[in-house]
């Protein structure tokens, strides 16, 4: 017997951690499967940008910080942001301005398109 082997346990995984990781990845995969195809390549940049900062789908950012992290324009980055809004992927919860603060977004989960189905 070693040092230290007796007091050795092995960690526990959370149910609850297992399953927050489940739906992050599904939600990924949904949008890089179904939507990402549908969107231009600048709105899918700024939507995985999103989706890296968010917790629990929500994520206080201005449009400076997107630019500068995407290396778009902040004319661009509002085009895709009203791109992202328009497609359902994404929704305003508040409005940021200079004495509030950033804007607050809800990252929306992609609606998997069945193939071959008659729309």
């Amino acid at each position: 017997m070693s040092i230290g082997e007796a007091e050795w346990q092995e960690p526990k995984k959370s149910k609850r951690e297992a399953s927050s990781t489940r739906g992050w990845w599904k939600t990924f995969t949904d949008f890089i499967d179904h939507q990402a195809p549908e969107t231009s390549a600048g709105a899918t940049v700024i939507w995985l940008i999103l989706f890296r900062l968010s917790s629990d789908r929500t994520v206080i950012v201005s449009v400076e910080r997107l630019a500068t992290r995407s290396g778009y324009s902040s004319r661009q980055v509002k085009r895709f942001l009203a791109e992202l809004i328009d497609a359902g992927l994404l929704s305003r919860i508040s409005q940021g301005n200079r004495i509030k603060g950033a804007t607050r977004y809800r990252v929306r989960h992609a609606k998997p398109q069945r193939i071959g189905s008659a729309s």
